[in-house]
């Protein structure tokens, strides 16, 4: 057998889809080119997924079940699954609500250095960052307003865990040994 192999580009990357910016955004926006790119193919498909990319996988898999071979999810940033959970899963929330805030009020009041410092180095460490070449560091601020929107997407998605644990295909959910506390208690 073999496979083929696509990587797309989502909204906001070269070659990615567009968005309207009609109206609050939403993983559904993001998922539609997706969607019709596994609709188009034949078969089932092997669906991967890292961080937004995870949680994104997880809308699409919930939105297309019967068109999945299977699923594998790297720390997805399910950051809706911890309103469902105890007083733990809610701290953890306001903790990834505190970075998303950061960002956006960087991105309102100008600072988006500082912003692109804080995400980065939340998720990587401390002076990651500021360790960077410029270049790069110019690249993570171009990203901002996206980011922005991925974070209000992940947090206010719709999809409750029920829809998950219905899933009738084999999913692997897989996170790394130093993950922030959101992102454990979701994988």
């Amino acid at each position: 057998d073999s496979c083929r192999f696509i990587a797309p580009d989502l909204i906001g990357a070269p070659g990615g889809g567009t968005w309207t910016g009609a109206g609050a955004f939403h993983l559904a926006d993001e998922a539609v080119g997706i969607l019709e790119m596994i609709d188009q193919h034949d078969g089932p498909v092997h669906l991967v997924g890292h961080s937004y990319g995870g949680g994104l996988a997880l809308h699409i898999a919930a939105t297309r079940p019967d068109r999945l071979a299977s699923l594998s999810v790297y720390e997805p940033s399910a950051f809706h699954l911890l309103h469902e959970l105890d007083s733990e899963g809610h701290e953890a929330l306001g903790e990834i609500s505190a970075i998303a805030g950061a960002i956006h009020d960087g991105l309102i009041n100008g600072s988006y250095l500082s912003a692109a410092a804080r995400f980065i180095d939340y998720w990587s460490g401390a002076g990651t960052f500021d360790a960077m070449k410029p270049e790069l560091q110019a690249a993570l601020v171009r990203f901002l307003p996206k980011a922005s929107l991925d974070f209000h997407a992940l947090i206010h998605e719709s999809m409750p865990a029920s829809e998950y644990a219905r899933f009738g295909f084999p999913v692997l959910v897989l996170r790394g040994e130093f993950a922030p506390v959101p992102t454990r208690l979701i994988a």
